[in-house]
Parts: C-alpha cells; sequence; structure tokens
C-alpha cells in the first residue's frame, strides 16, 4: 500500500506544478501612460539666491519604448497655470527624458536622464530662455496588470540660463521630490 500512496502523491504534485507554471507567463506590456505628481521643489541660482516652492500637479505622458524604457514628457501644468498671476507671460516649461527600469520591466528602481526648455518673460521684458539638464531616480509600486502605478521620486536639475530678460546669466540648479500615480494603456505579452 506504501507504494501506491507514494505513487498518487507524486501524481498529485507533478500535476499541481502544471497550472503554476501555466500562470508564470510574462505579464501585459505598457504602451502609452498618462501620469500626474505633487510634490515640494528647491533650486538655487549661480548668484547665490534660492528658494522653496510648491510643484502643484503636473502632467507626463509616457511612450513604452521597451518593457524597460519609456520615454517621458512632463510639464508642471498647474505651476504654469499659477504663474500668470506672478506675472509671468507666456511661460512654457517641457522636459523630455528616458527612464530605465533598472531591476524589472516597468516597476521597482528607475533611472531617468534628458533635456528641457524653459520661456516665459516678466512683465512687459524681453522673454528669458532656460535650456535644462533634469534627471530623475525613483521608485514604483505598479499593479499587477501594470495599468496603474504609484512612484515616488527626486528630480535633480541644471539650468543654463540664457541671456535675455532681468534674469541673471549663468546656471541654476536644483530638486524636487514628487510623489506621482500613472495610468498606462497595456496589451498582452
Amino acid at each position: 500500500m506504501k507504494p501506491f500512496a507514494a505513487t498518487l502523491t507524486a501524481l498529485a504534485l507533478a500535476l499541481s506544478a502544471r497550472p503554476a507554471a501555466a500562470q508564470t507567463r510574462p505579464p501585459p506590456r505598457r504602451i502609452v501612460g498618462l501620469g500626474t505628481a505633487i510634490g515640494l521643489g528647491y533650486d538655487r541660482n549661480s548668484l547665490g539666491n534660492g528658494h522653496v516652492w510648491p510643484l502643484f500637479p503636473a502632467v507626463s505622458v509616457h511612450v513604452a519604448l521597451t518593457p524597460r524604457v519609456e520615454l517621458e514628457l512632463w510639464m508642471p501644468a498647474a505651476n504654469l497655470l499659477l504663474s500668470r498671476l506672478a506675472g509671468v507671460h507666456g511661460w512654457v516649461w517641457v522636459d523630455l527624458s528616458a527612464r530605465w527600469y533598472a531591476l524589472a520591466p516597468s516597476r521597482g528602481l528607475f533611472v531617468q536622464a534628458g533635456l528641457g526648455v524653459m520661456r516665459g518673460s516678466f512683465n512687459d521684458d524681453p522673454a528669458f530662455t532656460v535650456v535644462r539638464v533634469p534627471a530623475r531616480v525613483g521608485w514604483e509600486v505598479s499593479t499587477d496588470g501594470r495599468g496603474g502605478a504609484f512612484q515616488v521620486g527626486l528630480r535633480p536639475w541644471l539650468d543654463v540660463v540664457i541671456p535675455g530678460s532681468d534674469l541673471p546669466n549663468g546656471a541654476r540648479f536644483g530638486m524636487t521630490f514628487e510623489v506621482g500615480f500613472n495610468f498606462y494603456l497595456t496589451r498582452g505579452p
């Protein structure tokens, strides 16, 4: 009777292992996404002036190139709208960066690097232009279907101010601590 029980046990283990293997298929791939983030920023210019400012809801658009690489177009939309109250006219601020997931496809540790531009004018002054070199490092927790993600990140940058307006020529640097949510369209593996 013992050999019969051992055979049944082995058969049960073999059959139960099959469905588990079938469940290990790759997760869905991201195609495009839309995100938002809030946070707190700090910047300092080459003259030693610095200040802290809130990041009101920013908007980002994501395009997945591979399971580990995405392009991100980021814009602090609410800050741009509120800037009109502060006398900044025609202010545009857009960053384009590539995000790489270091540990796993579309989740966990990520790093980004990119290039951006900022342009605007104060009251009737000539327009100013700023070339930006943004980066980002953070952690993402995504849903099983990868359709949603929560992110915490730090976005440091270096700005080069091109002559114009009353902004001092030179450089600015700073960083923003961000908390955000992204939503993605996905497709099967």
